[in-house]
């Protein structure tokens, strides 16, 4: 059964944020993927692409939840275990300073 994959931001010190998921989520197809900001953290959520080469593994591409500091994508239901999206998600600071970092998102194998 699908379900929400939540991830959230819960520091940010210069360019770089700290993830809830360390940087690597692990899903499953047909699981929908929410980022989210911790209240208090300077960081305004922008977009989430999928990096080049690398195999897009949402049905929906992740964006904006109305007017709330989230991103939302839903994983294909034909993503196949095992495989692995390394992905860019970019956000701007209160500041105007624009930045990115380049975590990833891993269907998970089951036995």
């Amino acid at each position: 059964m699908p379900q929400n994959v939540p991830i959230r931001i819960t520091a940010v010190s210069g360019s770089t944020v700290t993830l809830s998921d360390n940087g690597n989520s692990y899903v499953d197809p047909g699981d929908t993927v929410t980022w989210s900001v911790q209240p208090g953290v300077d960081v305004i959520l922008t977009s989430i692409s999928v990096d080049p080469g690398s195999t897009d593994l949402f049905s929906h591409d992740p964006a904006k939840v109305g007017s709330s500091n989230q991103l939302r994508g839903t994983i294909s239901a034909n993503a196949q275990m095992g495989c692995i999206e390394n992905y860019t998600i970019h956000w701007d600071t209160s500041a105007g300073l624009s930045y990115s970092m380049d975590p990833k998102i891993s269907i998970r194998v089951t036995s």
